[in-house]
Formats: structure tokens, sequence, C-alpha cells
């Protein structure tokens, strides 16, 4: 005895806003029929995704593309025994999507997503992505520049996809499953879906079951059929979709928006020991979080990684939590890499890691990567910023520090070293005349140099029992180098401080 067909279920986005999409509107659909395979991604060539209903499990998806979705496990085994079936997984599923939803933010105006669940054994999910993209065609050169641009970014991520573009929301998504060319107008609409197999139409499948056992193949047929027996036939929810899939009805969606926190979470099918390994999860991981920077137009200041591990010699250890700190905000994903990859190689596991978690929750603006043309100096910040935090990621943030300015008249109090992860100080007015290298030491003279230029007095230090008394002048040395020397008033000898470049 067959299962009673269940409700389909569906997946939103977090709401930014509920608003009808509007007439005039051009919106592109991605249709992601790998997407549970995708999501689990890296997997091994035997590996496939499969669903469950009561002893009937069937293939989504797999690594072998002679395998077809919808195919019986046990068929399947039947022509390749040493098949890994991995149950899906829908919440990697939504957080793919999110990346996807992250990647195309710079590409349009509004961004939705769906995944509509199937309500019948061995039918298959339907993963959906749309994007407003009618205010950036101008913007990126046309239609094609766009597309190309936005399959980039798809490709970038490991995630295949066919795409449709439409006036209509739902028809951009039934020619996406098509693969029908673009439809520009919606006085143009109506003969494009014509055209397309019943099959594209995302209708319930009772529906679509009724249909085809009434003969009908084609949109055309359905279309051509009074709506009142229409609706009679196939209910009001399909007839609602159909009016949404021509305009004839406005289709409210909740916007995505990217969330405040940013955080993912990898499981490995195989139990890591080598740090060396984890290179490739944390450069998909890695381009996630630069993805959703993007989209959020900041940067990264600070995020940690945290590796779940494996029991090991009868101890259960406790996760391994590795932090990093960056001179100044990036979304530099090369960089980010380069600075992780470092840490990690002087780190130590205490047992082979089974998972790997990556977080951030403190954003600031990054480095602007818009410079003037003839103004080198913000390239050349950017250049240092990455220098530091590659030496702070293998030599540790406790090896390295910069001078920082102190408003002090005395010079060897005028300075102190901060560390490299401390923020800059605000500017600090300082005497004119100060070299740039002063000797650790003042070296006493034994006679008296040329004076070059006026005398400075430094009187000061009398509230914290270091009292100098001091005239400073610039002098001639004996080989040709201009020093910084001076007169000590407390014992009338003259000392080298410092040296002028």
């Amino acid at each position: 005895m067959s299962e009673r067909p269940r409700k389909p279920a569906t997946h939103t986005p977090r709401a930014s806003a509920l608003a009808p999409a509007t007439n005039g509107s051009l919106w592109l659909a991605a249709h992601l029929p790998r997407l549970p395979l995708e999501a689990l991604s890296p997997l091994p060539p035997n590996a496939v995704v499969t669903a469950a209903r009561g002893s009937r499990r069937w293939l989504l998806c797999a690594a072998d593309p002679s395998l077809a979705a919808g195919l019986d496990l046990g068929l399947a085994r039947v022509r390749r025994p040493e098949l890994l079936a991995l149950e899906r997984q829908p919440q990697r599923e939504l957080q793919a999507l999110e990346t996807l939803a992250c990647a195309a933010y710079g590409c349009g105006d509004r961004i939705s997503f769906r995944v509509d669940e199937a309500s019948h054994d061995y039918a298959l999910p339907r993963f959906t992505l749309w994007l407003e993209i009618g205010a950036s065609l101008q913007l990126f050169g046309g239609l094609d520049a766009l597309l190309r641009r936005i399959e980039q970014e798809f490709v970038a991520l490991d995630h295949a996809a066919t795409f449709g573009v439409a006036p209509t929301l739902e028809a951009a998504a039934a020619i996406a499953r098509a693969q029908h060319a673009p439809v520009m107008t919606l006085a143009a609409l109506p003969d494009a879906l014509a055209a397309l197999p019943l099959t594209a139409l995302a209708l319930p499948a009772t529906a679509l079951q009724l249909l085809a056992d009434s003969g009908l193949s084609q949109t055309r047929e359905l279309l051509a059929l009074p709506r009142a027996d229409l609706g009679t036939r196939i209910g009001s929810t399909a007839l609602n979709y159909l009016d949404r899939l021509s305009g004839a009805a406005a289709d409210a969606r909740r916007w995505y928006s990217p969330p405040l926190r940013f955080q993912r979470r990898l499981d490995f099918l195989d139990e890591i020991e080598d740090s060396e390994r984890l290179a490739f999860p944390l450069r998909r991981l890695l381009g996630e979080l630069v993805r959703y920077l993007r989209a959020r137009a900041t940067g990264v200041q600070q995020f940690a990684i945290e590796l779940a591990h494996a029991r090991a010699d009868g101890v259960d250890h406790a996760p391994t939590t590795i932090e990093f700190h960056f001179s100044a905000a990036t979304r530099d994903e090369a960089l980010m890499l380069r600075v992780v990859r470092e840490k990690l190689g002087s780190a130590t596991m205490p047992a082979p890691a089974r998972s790997l978690r990556l977080s951030a929750d403190r954003f600031a603006v990054p480095l602007s990567s818009q410079h003037d043309l003839f103004d080198a100096r913000a390239r050349t910040d950017e250049a240092a910023a990455a220098v530091i935090d590659r030496l702070a990621a293998r030599l540790g943030t406790d090896a390295l520090w910069h001078p920082q300015c102190i408003e002090d008249h005395r010079p060897e109090r005028a300075w102190r070293a901060a560390a490299v992860q401390e923020p800059t100080a605000a500017e600090t007015r300082l005497p004119p005349a100060r070299p740039n290298f002063l000797l650790r030491e003042p070296q006493r003279l034994q006679r008296p140099p040329p004076i070059v230029g006026d005398i400075e007095r430094i009187e000061s230090g009398w509230w914290d029992g270091a009292d100098v008394r001091r005239d400073y002048f610039i002098c001639e040395l004996e080989h040709g180098a201009r020093g910084w020397a001076y007169v000590d008033h407390r014992d009338g000898q003259i000392y080298l401080h410092g040296l002028w470049a």
C-alpha cells in the first residue's frame, strides 16, 4: 500500500522586506539541479546523495553523470556496487543558497531563493534563486555580459546552474528549467510560455499528473483551457501559480538580506590528520566569507576557525580554536588564505579533525581598492599590511611591533613599541628637527663639534623623577655625517644622541 502524498514544504530566505514583484521588472532565475551534491563537496567520485521515504530510497544527484536523478538506489547499486550513498543535508543546502545569493548581490537589486520539496516518492526537490537585473543591464554592458559574470561567480563556488530570464519570477524559473531563450518583455512572454513543456512548470505534483493523464504535455494546451474548468480541475493554488507565471497576479517575496554574523561549518567524510589537508575546505569557506563581505560592502579584521576532533586513544578532545587577526580590515581571499595556511602550519592538532567551522562577527570598512592614478600610497599601505599579516601568522603577534609617537619632549621617551595589531593612535604633534635614528645610549663627545643651525632647549621630566636639562643642536661630525647632540647642564658634557640619514 503506497503512502499518502504529503503537502510539499518550501524554504524561503531571511526577510528584509515583504514586497510584491511589480510589472516592468526583469528577472534572472538560476535552476540548481545538483545543489544537494554540491553542498556536501568535496566528495569522492562514487558519492551519491539520496532521499528516502519508508523503505524507498532514490538518487537526488550523483558525482557520476551517468546515474540519473530519481533512479532507485537499489537499481543504481546493481550498476555501481561501490556507490557511497549520503543523506541530503537541507541545512547545508540553505547555506549554499545563501552563499550564492551573496555572490549575486553585486549584480542586481533584489534577491530571493526557494526550495520546493517533493511530495511523492522518487520526485526531486527544486532549488531556485532569483535576481532582479533590469537596472543592472546597462551597468554590466548588456545581458550576455551580466550572465557571464554571474556564471563565473557560480563556477568559482563549484555550482552548476541553468539560467532563465523573463519579466516574472515564475516564468524566469520555468525558462531556466527548460533552458529556453531569454524573454525580455511582457508582450513576448505568452508565446514563450506556450512553447514550454508542462514539466518545466512548478505546478503541484497532483495537478501535473492529472494533466498528463488528460493527454496534455505542452503549456499552450494548458493555457487554452477555459479558466473556470481549469480551476475546478487543478485547484486555486495551481491557478494562482499560472497567474503569477503570466504576470496577471503580483508575486510577493521575501527578499534576501545577508545576516549580521557569518558562520559556516563543514563535516568531513574522513578524519583529517594533517593540517595541509585542511587547505581545500578552508579555501571553500574563505571564498564564501569573501562573497558575504562583498554583499555587505565591508571587510573583516578578525575571524576564528574551530576544529572538532575525533575521539582518539579513549579521550574526547576539546575543539581547537584558532583566531586570526589582520592589521587592517580586508576581504582579500588570497591574503586570508595565505595567513590561515601560515598559522595552521605551526599549529598542533591533538587528534584528527572531523569538522571545521569558520565564524566572524566583527567587521570594518576595508582599505579602498580604488586609488588615485598618480598616488601609489594606498597601494603601498595595502602591500605593507599584507606583509605584516603574513609575518604575524608565521612568527606570532608578540614578535612584531611598530613605533608609536608619544607627546613627550624628551626624545628617548617620545615613542614606545606598540603591538602590531594595536590601532594607530591619533596623530601626535612633535617638535621639529628630530632625526630618525637615536642611539640606544647617548655617546659622550671628547670635544665640541661644529654647530649647524639653532639650539633647542629641552627641560622636562621633573614630575616623574627623570628630570632633563639639555641644549640640543645639529652638528657636523668628523666623517662628514650630521649628528644631533646636546649639552647636559647637569655635568656640562656634550653627548651625541642621534644621526641624520
